[in-house]
């Protein structure tokens, strides 16, 4: 059981996320209810899409309650004394090479969310190159849940659960995260560090930064990520599908979000 994450907040950040609660606790749930109720009134539930498509949105709809419910639990509110320290809630003033300017928010709970999904993602590629042999044949992420694309000739259920109780079993190990600069040349002899099924790196690129999840997977990468997958947490497959030929899909979500 992975320990309670605690989350600094901004009181911004936190009347925000209470506002959206109050939202969808109050006016959205009851929504949701009057729209099953209608729905009912269509007839066989076996074969009325109505019914199952406003059952699914209910679910969501208890899932973000529970998430934002779980967040406001666990949440710390911090402020800033002074504007010399730069923390949660910041705003920082940045400019590109051309002088143009932008203002943005430091917003941590979310970047690390992001850096837990982006480790369990490699993690999880490297179980599934490591015991089945196969690439990723494509992939995307949001804080807390993201789908890859696998060179698979088939796929179910039984062998999704499977890959998920591999996975995290892999991630309690506690292996260190690692960032490596190699020369181009050098980093094209090892044929698995591209672990994309297709070289998307452009040729100009003379130096590749590899993310090494020590003894579990090494890969070319650009992202962000946690430095130990100890701080991934539990990871579910909660979905899997085929996309095609040699194309499969599984859908995971980082439990303690």
């Amino acid at each position: 059981m992975s320990e309670p994450r605690t989350e600094h907040l901004t009181a911004e950040q936190r009347a925000a996320l209470e506002a959206e609660l109050a939202e969808l606790e109050g006016p959205r749930r009851k929504a949701a209810v009057q729209a099953i109720k209608t729905a009912r009134e269509f007839g066989d539930l076996s074969e009325n899409f109505e019914y199952h498509a406003a059952k699914n949105e209910q679910g969501l709809l208890e899932a973000r309650i529970r998430t934002l419910r779980d967040r406001l639990n666990h949440a710390v509110t911090v402020e800033h004394q002074t504007d010399e320290h730069v923390g949660v809630g910041s705003i920082v003033g940045i400019a590109d090479e051309h002088g143009d300017e932008l203002e943005v928010e430091i917003d941590w709970p979310r970047r690390h969310l992001l850096m837990r999904t982006h480790t369990a993602l490699h993690a999880l590629s490297g179980v599934v190159f490591r015991d089945f042999g196969a690439k990723v044949t494509g992939g995307n992420m949001e804080p807390g849940v993201a789908r890859m694309d696998f060179e698979l000739d088939g796929i179910s259920v039984e062998f999704g659960q499977d890959v998920e109780r591999r996975l995290n079993e892999e991630l309690t190990r506690g292996y260190p995260t690692e960032i490596l600069y190699l020369a181009r040349q050098e980093a094209m002899k090892d044929p698995d560090l591209i672990r994309t099924k297709v070289n998307l790196i452009p040729e100009w690129v003379e130096e590749i930064r590899v993310i090494d999840i020590v003894g579990l997977d090494r890969q070319a990468d650009g992202g962000t990520h946690v430095a130990s997958t100890l701080e991934v947490g539990t990871v579910r497959v909660v979905k899997t599908e085929s996309k095609g030929k040699a194309n499969k899909r599984m859908r995971i979500e980082l439990v303690d979000r």
